[in-house]
């Protein structure tokens, strides 16, 4: 993978109405799938007779969560079938299995609490609502704290990323995602070509009856 702003990568992936079904399904917004990013957000709530796992988030607590701070939701790739297609073409393209995230961020004054950093696995990102200002810097040494970092160096990407539009981020190169509008995206992450996963793909059929 080479780092690379995609214009009109792929339009209409994910809509708002979209995302408000997927996190409206109760069981599937599990503490392990719903990442909110402040370490301000103290959650709690109490649990129905019915619900079997307590570590659900309900939908009013998960509504004032999205709407004040950075959240991602992981193993997502087949809560829409356009949203697991996409998966399927990208493990083809790079021969490597991927889960999707999908990203929200409604308060644009909120701070992302990561700033400027990398990851450790390949990603191609997916731009679906709003606009996002992308910088992504050269490959780093991977041995170096990778988050909140100062750069001394022009990024070597410097886009305003509008719906559809989307960039491929290699491991270990340094990126800031600042949102200029509430906004939607869809992260699609795959293992390093080096690293090792076991070989193992999500399956991609999708159910019909």
């Amino acid at each position: 993978m080479k780092p690379q702003y995609l214009k009109d990568y792929h339009p209409n992936l994910l809509s708002w109405n979209e995302f408000e079904n997927i996190i409206n399904i109760r069981p599937l917004m599990t503490q392990e799938k719903v990442h909110i990013l402040s370490p301000e957000a103290h959650l709690v709530w109490e649990n129905d007779v019915w619900t079997t796992n307590p570590g659900c988030y309900p939908p009013t607590v998960l509504r004032e969560a999205i709407q004040k701070y950075v959240c991602w939701f992981s193993e997502m790739s087949r809560t829409t079938e356009t949203i697991n297609n996409l998966a399927y073409k990208i493990e083809k393209e790079f021969k490597s299995a991927v889960d999707a995230h999908i990203y929200s961020c409604i308060n644009i004054d909120q701070k992302h609490p990561f700033g400027i950093h990398f990851d450790d696995n390949d990603n191609v990102i997916v731009q679906c609502e709003g606009t996002t200002h992308w910088k992504i810097w050269d490959k780093v040494d991977p041995n170096q704290y990778n988050q909140n970092m100062e750069m001394d160096t022009e990024p070597i990407i410097d886009s305003i990323m509008e719906p559809g539009d989307a960039v491929q981020i290699p491991a270990h190169y340094p990126h800031l995602a600042t949102s200029t509008t509430s906004r939607l995206s869809v992260s699609f992450p795959m293992p390093e070509p080096t690293a090792n996963w076991g070989g193992i793909y999500q399956e991609r059929e999708w159910v019909r009856l």
